[in-house]
């Protein structure tokens, strides 16, 4: 009797498992119960014979396979199992991400190589983008600024950002969108322009000075010298200037983003990524 009492005694136990919430604790807890169970139904039962049944006819045990049987038969337990198991790879994946875009940008600020790897650092917000979402790609810069922002202060924090940090983010939102290269080119170019104006609005603040001035007057001077070398009677004036400076400024950004989407292009068709990218048809032919 002692024994029909313990079976009876996990039989309440079971029961109160299977009507808990959480699936994960709930498939931990039936695991353990079938556990003991079995250990617990191994001995033989002394009062089996008396009622001409076997372990495995008992009520009571048929009652714990119908029911365990008929909830982790459901797609319940399978369906909340693998919506947690994306959201924490979604979250694994954006964290590892943000870890090696922060890492690498830092270490090549200490070691004074950013101008060599300066082409990767936007590549795990567009690759975090492209598999997870803008979402993910945004919390990836976010996470890792505040990265940045520990290791290295707030000006390499908000350089990151300005330089590379929206950059990536567009780029990778614009091919998930699967838009085309043309757009993508011109609002990436855009979006680089913009952010090597505020970097250099951000460091005439920090200095003191205005720097767009000192490159402006020091442009105007050096073609106005050339000019007059070249035997031509000419000086340009402050809006000619200007709109060679910003025309420079939108070749420069242009090719950098032109080389971003070649190289990020090849890299990520070599990862076989299983991601919305779209080529086009001039590149396909290369």
């Amino acid at each position: 009797m002692e024994l029909h009492g313990a079976v009876i005694c996990r039989t309440e136990f079971a029961h109160s498992c299977l009507q808990r919430a959480g699936a994960s604790q709930l498939h931990r807890d039936i695991t353990a119960f079938w556990n003991d169970s079995e250990a617990l139904l191994s001995v033989p039962y002394k009062n089996a014979g008396r009622f001409g049944q076997s372990r495995g006819d008992l009520p009571l045990v048929r009652s714990i396979n119908q029911q365990s049987e008929a909830f982790l038969g459901s797609d319940t337990f399978s369906e909340i199992s693998d919506d947690s198991f994306s959201e924490t790879k979604r979250l694994v994946e954006t964290a590892m991400l943000a870890a090696a875009a922060g890492l690498a940008y830092f270490l090549s600020n200490t070691f004074r190589v950013e101008n060599y790897f300066g082409c990767f650092f936007p590549l795990p917000l567009v690759i975090s983008s492209l598999r997870w979402g803008v979402s993910a790609g945004r919390k990836t810069m976010v996470a890792t600024g505040m990265l940045l922002l520990v290791l290295s202060g707030p000006l390499k924090a908000a350089t990151y950002l300005l330089m590379h940090g929206f950059l990536g983010l567009t780029m990778g939102a614009l091919w998930r969108s699967k838009m085309s290269w043309g757009t993508s080119l011109i609002i990436c170019t855009l979006v680089r322009s913009t952010g090597a104006m505020g970097f250099v609005f951000l460091t005439s603040w920090l200095i003191r000075e205005n720097l767009l001035v000192l490159i402006t007057i020091n442009a105007h001077a050096s073609i106005s010298l050339l000019l007059a070398t070249m035997g031509i009677n000419f000086v340009p004036s402050m809006g000619s200037i200007y709109f060679i400076f910003g025309t420079l400024v939108l070749l420069n950004c242009g090719s950098f983003v032109l080389i971003l989407h070649l190289l990020y292009a090849i890299f990520l068709k070599r990862l076989e990524l299983n991601s919305p990218l779209v080529f086009p048809a001039w590149l396909k032919a290369l």
